[in-house]
């Protein structure tokens, strides 16, 4: 009978697979974040996930003058981590938004509190891409009228979408 052949002694063992990555998101930890939204404008912020299901942030944000009004927020938000479906985190969301508008007519001291729920997806081992839709109502704290050719409010009611980008750079 024919005689097996050895494998060469200098073949290398094939790679052992490799670690699963641990979740983005889980646990508790700090996480540094930067989008772009509706109310919110271009904004930076600090999200503190509690645990596993309740994380509270701060923003800031503004539009830089553009277009015509000159808008800067202050934000606190609470999220409700509801479950994960198909890759996707959703989130039962609160915010309250405190924000000024300047423009050429008014000077506007406004308080909006949002509800809604946010939608983040991981895409990379730390940093995750989420959506915000919210429900938006809106209070006129301080209206400075700098003109007498028109008279304005705004609207009450509104809808408001932000985009964010989230990166976890503490876990415990």
């Amino acid at each position: 009978a024919p005689a097996l052949a050895e494998p060469p002694a200098s073949a290398a063992p094939p790679p052992a697979p490799a670690a699963p990555e641990a979740p983005a998101f889980e646990g508790p930890g700090l996480e540094l974040r930067a989008g772009l939204g509706y109310y919110e404008a271009a904004n930076v912020g600090v999200t503190w996930r509690i645990n596993a299901r309740h994380a509270v942030g701060l923003l800031a944000g503004s539009n830089f003058g553009v277009p015509q009004t000159a808008v800067n927020t202050l934000g606190l938000d609470w999220r409700y981590i509801e479950r994960k479906l198909a890759g996707f985190e959703s989130a039962f969301l609160v915010r309250a938004l405190s924000w000024t508008a300047v423009d050429d007519l008014y000077r506007w001291k406004l308080l909006s509190a949002q509800v809604g729920g946010s939608f983040s997806r991981p895409i990379g081992p730390r940093t995750s891409v989420a959506l915000d839709a919210t429900l938006v109502r809106t209070f006129v704290l301080e209206s400075d009228r700098k003109q007498d050719q028109a008279f304005g409010n705004p609207q009450e009611w509104n809808l408001s979408a932000c985009l964010s980008i989230s990166h976890r750079v503490a876990g415990w």
